[in-house]
């Protein structure tokens, strides 16, 4: 029998889109800066590896999204990714002096590898919410609110610290570890597993 979702169900179902977003700004947006003008690398190379990453990316996930549909276990596949993409976000937005192109590949790889498993089973997580339509609309609305959230707050720290990218994103990477934790520890304990069972 399906049971109607609680609100605090669909706002705890929500609040981890706040830190997705809020990681995938840096990622798109100002990784080049930082790699081109604070760690010395040539813009043609940052530009490839992303390039190439992102390509390899691309044929990852469905591949992972198949796993993850084999796996079954959402919450627990999310909670596998995000410790992932914590670590991964912070070596890249805060690489040492010492980093160079590997480190780029490296931190890019872990990244988007904890980034693509965390969101492909957090969206299906969702579509697999709601028992009405009504509902669906609502948890998808509530995720995209929370996401746009995520994304005027990575956006806002290095515009007001625009005059030293590499400290805006150090500070960027290290306030991201506590919100991921805290919107985790919301999301994975609040939202039920589906539409027919509690939490």
């Amino acid at each position: 029998m399906n049971a109607d979702l609680k609100s605090w169900q669909i706002l705890a179902y929500g609040m981890l889109g706040f830190p997705l977003a809020f990681a995938a700004l840096p990622l798109y947006v100002y990784v080049p800066r930082l790699y081109v003008d604070s760690v010395g690398l040539p813009l043609a190379l940052v530009g490839a590896l992303l390039l190439l990453t992102r390509f390899a990316d691309a044929l990852i996930d469905p591949l992972l999204g198949r796993w993850s549909d084999q796996v079954g276990n959402r919450r627990r596949l999310i909670a596998l990714a995000l410790p992932l993409l914590a670590i991964g976000l912070v070596a890249l937005l805060a690489p040492p002096d010492s980093a160079q192109a590997m480190w780029l590949i490296g931190a890019l790889v872990v990244t988007f590898l904890g980034y693509s498993l965390a969101t492909i089973n957090y969206h299906a997580w969702g579509a697999e919410l709601g028992s009405s339509s009504q509902e669906r609309v609502q948890v998808t609305s509530i995720r995209e609110f929370c996401s746009l959230g995520g994304v005027v707050l990575a956006a806002s720290i290095p515009a007001i610290l625009a005059d030293d990218t590499a400290t805006a994103l150090q500070f960027l990477a290290w306030l991201f570890v506590p919100l991921l934790a805290i919107a985790a520890l919301i999301t994975l304990r609040g939202t039920p597993v589906s539409a027919t069972l509690p939490v």
